[in-house]
């Protein structure tokens, strides 16, 4: 009877430890969830650079691409404006987390910058003559999730974002938007479930030996 006493104390140990793992469980995704409720903002400066020139024999026309560094390119044609990044960081839900950036810049004053650098040689290129700039904003990344308002293509394993800059406007904002998993409610939930995995396995044996006894016993 004390065998039978000590085996029903396992199993109910065993629940009450599988009860306090989901409750932890439920406390720690809530509080994942609690805590990026409030938007985090920042704001980031990028300098701003001339990162080649792309021709459109069709229309006679040559891009100037520019792109963006968190410090000034040696050796690199600079522009001296620059564009400013607001990076939002929110919950989409207790799984994912959300990013959204707007880069804002002068347009003109890029436009301005990047035709005024613009050499003559720029405009020949095989013995042929291009008559039209056109300037655009280019962010390239390896992650195909990311979205923006941009013109998107995937060029070998980078997706290029780019976007035309308006020598008429005074400001442009373009934008961003990533997606990510929120780590810490799935490592809580990995965790959990192999813990009570563990539980389960450990009751599981229990019972078999349980058993095991009382079938020796009857014999």
């Amino acid at each position: 009877m004390r065998k039978i006493s000590k085996l029903s104390n396992i199993r109910v140990l065993s629940l009450c430890f599988a009860a306090i793992i989901c409750l932890f469980c439920a406390i720690s995704l809530t509080a994942c969830n609690s805590g990026l409720k409030k938007p985090a903002q920042e704001d980031r400066e990028y300098f701003l650079y001339i990162g080649g020139y792309i021709y459109d024999d069709g229309n006679e026309t040559v891009t100037a691409i520019v792109k963006m560094s968190t410090a000034q390119k040696d050796g690199a044609t600079n522009i001296d404006a620059k564009a400013t990044w607001r990076i939002l960081n929110y919950a989409d839900d207790i799984w994912y987390n959300k990013q959204n950036v707007k880069i804002s810049l002068q347009s003109n004053a890029v436009f301005g910058e990047a035709k005024a650098l613009a050499g003559d040689e720029v405009f020949e290129k095989d013995g042929k003559t291009y008559n039209v700039l056109k300037v655009a904003l280019r962010y390239d990344t390896i992650y195909k999730h990311i979205k923006s308002d941009g013109e998107i293509v995937k060029s070998g394993r980078y997706y290029l974002h780019t976007f035309d800059i308006d020598e008429e406007e005074h400001t442009q904002t373009f934008e961003l938007n990533f997606k990510s998993q929120n780590s810490a409610s799935w490592y809580s939930v990995l965790i959990s479930c192999c813990i009570a995995l563990a539980v389960a396995l450990i009751g599981a044996t229990a019972a078999i030996k349980g058993g095991v006894w009382q079938k020796k016993k009857k014999e």
